[in-house]
């Protein structure tokens, strides 16, 4: 059985923390070829990225022959300047990270979490639910806004009441 895990969206150079197994080999690649790889690594292992391409990837856990786990990774470049728009989806899609690890009951993947710099290991589901209503109002605004300066509106009923 193999777990789909949410997709990584990360910085040139940062590191990524896999909760793995310990004796599982792991891979990153595309479909160009693998870039690194271990064999037998240790439990939560950690990635190093700065010798990374930019560009899209897929994480691959196996343990004796068998898929444990696929991850999207895409790596962007260090410098590139971050849209409002795109920061506040990276945010919401890392603030569904922690309430998915909150409900599968996985501690040690919730400890290691943070948005934005601030960790959400003991906060309710209805906060974490809150504050991913929230980022959604910003982004929906944003994208609303977006389409006005296009000259998209959304279409609006007109009423019409015509007298003798």
């Amino acid at each position: 059985m193999s777990l789909e895990l949410i997709p990584l969206v990360i910085r040139k150079g940062e590191k990524i923390t896999l909760a793995n197994e310990e004796g599982v080999t792991i891979q990153v690649g595309n479909s160009k070829g693998i870039i690194y790889q271990v064999d037998d690594s240790p439990a939560n292992h950690e990635i190093k990225t700065l010798d990374f391409a930019e560009g899209k990837y897929t994480i691959v856990t196996t343990l004796e022959d068998e898929l444990v786990s696929m991850q999207e990774l895409t790596v962007l470049p260090v410098f590139a300047k971050q849209s409002k728009k795109e920061y506040l989806r990276e945010t919401i899609a890392l603030i569904e990270q922690v309430i998915f690890a909150r409900l599968s009951g996985d501690e040690a993947a919730l400890s290691q979490m943070t948005v934005k710099g601030n960790t959400f290991a003991y906060e309710s589901l209805g906060v974490l639910q809150q504050l991913k209503t929230d980022y959604e109002r910003q982004l929906s605004k944003l994208i609303q806004a977006e389409r006005r300066k296009q000259g998209i509106s959304p279409i609006k009923n007109i009423k019409l009441r015509l007298t003798r």
